[in-house]
């Protein structure tokens, strides 16, 4: 199984992943590829994923299961299987004819509008402007159109259309409160279309009760998106309604 992780930042939900298929199945056949366009992102998923090993004590082969490179959603760029220098973020170039199972994605989604209105002051201060609000080409006007999004929205367009170019069979998207994620479920649908199902999940989506078990959104055509779980939304999690299959060799 290939996991793609978009915007994967620290590298915590990726190292995460692995952790959690190690524990249920035979990690050998797991590969997690992590992406960010920022090189100190990367550089700092890569020292916490040398922690891991070490905390876990790990092989070094883990190091191949799981890797991290430099790269863009919005660039067209050319994985290499070469092997890399650790102090050269850039040297990983990602292929364009990389296929994977599954894409995850903790992207920015906040709105330069909603920045200083609905995030705390320690997010502000602590977390990179780049890693809340969506920037791209110094024009999201273009690409708000080009996506039909709002500036919140911008990443998750591209992120159905990559995953549709890399042949993934399910996808999970974070995202920021339920008007969001019913904006981000319909774009999901529209861009994925009839072969696959779309859910709205809440921070705890394997717990239900009488008040949310029958709880949906409709949306044009009469598709319906089921929405689960306890909390807040969450995520705009997407899968082919045909058995999972393999991605293409």
């Amino acid at each position: 199984m290939r996991i793609l992780d978009v915007c994967t930042g620290s590298g915590c939900i990726a190292v995460l992943m692995h952790y959690l298929l190690r524990q249920h199945n035979d990690s050998n056949g797991v590969e997690v590829l992590g992406v960010d366009s920022s090189a100190r992102a990367i550089r700092l998923a890569r020292e916490n994923l040398s922690k891991y090993l070490k905390d876990y004590n790990l092989s070094r082969k883990t190091v191949k299961d799981i890797r991290f490179i430099q790269g863009d959603l919005f660039e067209e760029i050319t994985v290499s299987n070469s092997s890399t220098n650790e102090k050269n973020v850039t040297a990983w170039t990602f292929d364009t004819g990389y296929k994977c199972d599954v894409i995850v994605s903790n992207p920015p989604y906040i709105s330069t509008r909603d920045l200083y209105r609905t995030t705390s002051r320690s997010v502000r201060m602590f977390e990179p402007r780049s890693a809340l609000v969506p920037k791209f080409l110094n024009d999201n006007t273009m690409l708000e159109q080009i996506f039909d999004s709002t500036e919140a929205d911008l990443f998750y367009g591209p992120l159905c259309e990559m995953a549709k170019k890399r042949c993934a069979n399910l996808v999970l998207f974070e995202i920021g409160d339920i008007s969001q994620a019913s904006r981000v479920a319909k774009l999901t649908k529209s861009y994925l279309g009839e072969d696959w199902n779309v859910e709205i999940w809440r921070d705890h989506p394997d717990m239900i009760d009488q008040t949310t078990i029958d709880e949906t959104m409709t949306f044009s055509q009469g598709y319906r998106a089921k929405i689960t779980g306890l909390g807040n939304a969450r995520g705009v999690f997407a899968w082919q309604k045909a058995s999972l299959k393999t991605y293409p060799e």
